[in-house]
């Protein structure tokens, strides 16, 4: 097979194109233009190649099975390799400028941490961008439509109920590679101030209360423990427990309805998110033991 003739590279005014390592029949320009002379019939006429843009926001381009980031395929061909632990860094924070002049390999530096009089801070290592402080709140300086671009400020992220249940609060974070985290708030301010998670450990509340995230309610413990604390505070019944299809209130209608000679099949059907047999049990004083109620006296 005779060896393959590469066309020579396309010209530009105030545009510099320059062959890339490593992927023959590719070319790029200074304001991050890729080209291929790849073609249905092999070498061809080179072509400019329109890239993708990616979830984080940075343009790649796929290139027999692998995705190559624009920013990283021009400093490559213009700098060089890139360095051990070094990234393309945008000078405007644009990731969708990838002129030569916009760039350079290095390693993005956060913000200093923000001066709080109320509360200590720490930067959570495992999440970059991120910070946790002593009383539960959880700081972001990571850019939220860019990835792992930092910004200039760091801001207080607002937390939400874990898994759509009002029991633990949780943040989404990402982490290295800018993949979606979720994250509950009591394990990252014991992961910031007191290190990660032992193994076969979990975190607990000293106190019962599972919104109270102060790092002095906190603590790892084994997984028996913690079953300890929800008994001794009554924490682990009713609606509290995260499988609890009923609220309390919803119980006492059900025990009311049945004092009244109402039958359980009568009574299922205005709670769909419970069968018989769980209504059954209700009335029965098999489950929900705990709670009391005073029946309607005719």
């Amino acid at each position: 097979m005779p060896p393959l003739t590469i066309p020579s590279l396309p010209t530009f005014p105030n545009e510099e194109v320059k062959e890339i390592s490593g992927l023959l029949g590719y070319c790029i320009s200074s304001t991050g233009r890729l080209f291929s002379c790849w073609g249905p019939q092999g070498i061809g006429k080179w072509r400019q190649r329109v890239g993708q843009q990616s979830r984080n926001g940075k343009h790649f381009i796929r290139v027999e099975g692998k995705n190559y980031l624009l920013e990283a395929l021009v400093l490559t061909a213009f700098i060089g390799p890139k360095p051990a632990g070094a990234e393309p860094i945008h000078r405007d924070g644009n990731l969708k400028n990838c002129f030569l002049d916009n760039l350079y390999w290095g390693k993005q530096r956060q913000p200093s941490l923000p001066s709080l009089s109320h509360c200590a801070i720490r930067i959570l290592d495992q999440f970059p961008g991120y910070a946790v402080t002593d009383n539960g709140e959880i700081w972001s300086c990571r850019s939220s439509s860019h990835g792992t671009h930092f910004e200039k400020e760091w801001k207080k992220l607002t937390p939400k109920d874990h898994g759509g249940r009002r029991i633990y609060l949780e943040v989404i974070l990402r982490d290295l590679k800018g993949k979606r985290k979720h994250r509950t708030i009591h394990s990252l301010v014991l992961e910031g101030f007191v290190g990660p998670c032992p193994a076969q450990m979990e975190a607990c509340h000293n106190n019962g209360h599972h919104r109270d995230n102060l790092l002095s309610n906190l603590r790892w413990d084994t997984p028996s423990s913690n079953m300890q604390d929800r008994n001794l505070h009554g924490t682990y019944q009713g609606e509290n427990t995260h499988l609890a299809k009923l609220k309390e209130t919803e119980v006492k209608q059900i025990l009311v309805r049945y004092s009244q000679g109402e039958k359980i099949v009568s009574i299922a059907k205005d709670f769909p998110n419970v069968n018989r047999s769980n209504i059954s049990h209700i009335t029965s004083g098999k489950t929900w033991k705990h709670v009391k109620y005073l029946p309607i006296l005719a």
